[in-house]
C-alpha cells in the first residue's frame, strides 16, 4: 500500500456490526479508519452500502471527514485474531 494509498472494507451487514472489528483492526496496523455510506441508484441495481476506510495518509483523511459517520458512541472490543473473536458482542 502506497503511502497515500487507502484500503476499503465493505461492512454491509444486516445482522453483524462490523464497524468496532475493522476499527480497532486498523488501529493495530497503524491506520485511521473512517465510516462512510454509499447511497446506491436502485435504477442501476446498485444497492446502498457501508464502508470502511482505512489510511495513513492526513490531507485524504482531511478530505473525507465530513462525509463520515460519528461513531464515537461504538463500543470498544479487543484485537480479533486468529484465536480471539466474539460474534455475539456484534450481534446487532
Amino acid at each position: 500500500l502506497t503511502a497515500n494509498g487507502s484500503l476499503a472494507f465493505n461492512i454491509s451487514n444486516r445482522y453483524l456490526n462490523l464497524v468496532p472489528v475493522v476499527r480497532r483492526l486498523a488501529e493495530h496496523g497503524g491506520f485511521t479508519a473512517l465510516h462512510v455510506s454509499s447511497k446506491g441508484d436502485a435504477a442501476a441495481w446498485q444497492f446502498p452500502a457501508e464502508w470502511m476506510l482505512l489510511m495513513r495518509d492526513e490531507s485524504t483523511l482531511a478530505a473525507l471527514r465530513p462525509f463520515a459517520h460519528d461513531d464515537a458512541n461504538e463500543k470498544q472490543l479487543a484485537l480479533w485474531t486468529d484465536h480471539y473473536s466474539n460474534l455475539f458482542e456484534i450481534l446487532k
